[in-house]
């Protein structure tokens, strides 16, 4: 039987006297300021620490749906997460770990087919949801050397510290993005499926490029407007380093999700500031 998740669907009137229709966050924030705004303001709960906003969405059935929830792991979790993290390929530790702490995504019940098809941001978005249900907000980083003054910190951080980056735009999901010559690429943003494909095998960072530009390039635009359909890495293997470089970086830079590169902290000694070194690995410490 197929996973239904109740799904409630309100009318309302904003602050401009608009009537429309939102999501379970955005009527969740209009409902706390509408009802801020009686004497005396009557209290509303907090969205609980299993709900999870994404960064990008995903679309199901014709909507883009942000909202997903997740749960606190258990010892039944823990011994799948080990067995998988002792194998040779990361991406069945990731993958183990999403599904064991995912529930949903939208009203779809969390599958393996349903997460490789959501952006590797909205990926990492949930990662940072399983890690608060399982262990709070709060953890540590230890020898953290101060590039200013080369003393070694041991940092207490908090997931709030991690800047997300998200789409201006959830309905918008191709970018184009200029090139040499004149000419421009229509490009999307990496999939959980382009991670599980990098590393079913030892690859060269620009192996792994390849995989990535091929998943990500939809087309080419010539500089005369002529539009030329990617064929994946046969074309992204013949482009210039330049351009192969351009898009590498615009993905890098733009795509939605947490930004671990952008996490900082002060030096206990200089108080200088130090880039904080995150991963996977880091915030799943403990298991």
């Amino acid at each position: 039987m197929e996973y239904q998740k109740p799904e409630y669907s309100m009318s309302f009137d904003d602050d401009q006297g608009q009537v429309g229709k939102g999501t379970d966050q955005e009527l969740h924030e209009l409902t706390k300021k509408v009802l801020h705004s009686l004497q005396p303001a009557p209290s509303i709960e907090e969205l609980p620490d299993t709900y999870v906003k994404l960064p990008a969405g995903i679309e199901i059935d014709g909507k883009i749906r942000q909202d997903a929830e997740v749960q606190e792991l258990n010892g039944e979790h823990e011994e799948k997460i080990a067995k998988a993290r002792s194998a040779t390929n990361p991406a069945k530790y990731i993958n183990t770990l999403l599904l064991c702490g995912t529930v949903s995504v939208g009203d779809k019940k969390a599958t393996q087919d349903l997460l490789d098809s959501m952006m590797q941001g909205d990926l990492d978005m949930l990662m940072l949801g399983i890690r608060r249900a399982t262990f709070g907000d709060e953890f540590e980083v230890f020898n953290v050397t101060c590039p200013h003054c080369e003393e070694s910190n041991d940092l207490s951080m908090d997931l709030k510290d991690i800047p997300v980056t998200k789409l201006a735009d959830p309905e918008e999901r191709e970018f184009l993005v200029s090139l040499r010559k004149g000419r421009k690429a229509k490009i999307s943003f990496p999939t959980g499926a382009v991670q599980n494909e990098i590393f079913k095998n030892v690859l060269t960072i620009p192996e792994m490029n390849s995989i990535t530009l091929a998943n990500c390039v939809i087309s080419f635009i010539e500089a005369d407007g002529s539009e030329k359909m990617s064929n994946g890495l046969a074309d992204v293997k013949k482009m210039s380093i330049a351009d192969r470089n351009t898009l590498q970086e615009y993905i890098y830079q733009n795509q939605p999700g947490p930004r671990y590169d952008k996490v900082f902290a002060k030096c206990h000694a200089c108080e200088g500031e130090v880039p904080v070194p995150l991963n996977v690995g880091i915030l799943f410490r403990e298991l």
